[in-house]
């Protein structure tokens, strides 16, 4: 929890290169009397247009932590300062709070499945503590708002990047996970805007 779970999904690049692998699988489920060729490897590009406007925060940037209640997710940056404050308050209750209640349940199920406590993830919020967190990025899409942060040590050095999705109910903004298979939320910022994804189709079998 805390942070924004990574996108599932692979480059094109990854399929093109598993495509000779499964190409060499046997037949499957093929009646004796019908014969088939060997197969052959083709892809087929389906290209999806994601309208979205990005926009830099100007101004003040660096998060200053609050106190739990200080302010109600009147805003996506209001979310993502409570967000770093849970961090580094180490609140799980608090943190969990900012969140969607169905991105909640099916991330509670994923720890379940993984064995991993909140005692787990305060463990990992631990790394934070003497960090700073830095708005980068506001990007809007549709009824959701991604914003992308930097975290630095004290001595100035990044030590990562991430994207947070934001989404609105009820008149307040809260984290969510609807966009965890979404392709924008880990490819928005691709180069030349542009980015081949394979689907998971490909890799269930």
């Amino acid at each position: 929890m805390g942070k924004s779970m990574p996108v599932r999904s692979s480059l094109l690049l990854c399929a093109l290169l598993a495509a000779p692998v499964l190409a060499q699988q046997p037949k499957k489920e093929v009646s004796p009397e019908f014969g088939v060729s060997q197969a052959r490897l083709t892809t087929l590009v389906v290209e999806t247009v994601y309208p979205m406007k990005v926009m830099s925060y100007e101004g003040q940037r660096i998060i200053v932590p609050r106190k739990r209640g200080t302010k109600s997710g009147a805003t996506p940056e209001d979310v993502l300062v409570d967000m770093v404050s849970s961090i580094k308050a180490k609140d799980f209750e608090w943190n969990s709070a900012l969140w969607t209640p169905a991105s909640l349940a099916g991330m509670k199920q994923r720890d379940a499945a993984n064995g991993k406590t909140p005692a787990d993830w305060i463990k990992l919020w631990e790394n934070d503590a003497t960090r700073s967190f830095e708005l980068l990025t506001r990007v809007e899409y549709g009824k959701y708002v991604l914003i992308e942060y930097s975290v630095k040590e004290s001595t100035g050095k990044q030590v990562y990047k991430d994207t947070i999705a934001t989404e609105k109910l009820n008149g307040k903004w809260y984290l969510t996970q609807a966009l965890a298979a979404d392709p924008l939320l880990m490819h928005w910022n691709a180069p030349g805007g542009r980015v081949q994804v394979a689907p998971d189709t490909v890799f269930n079998k």
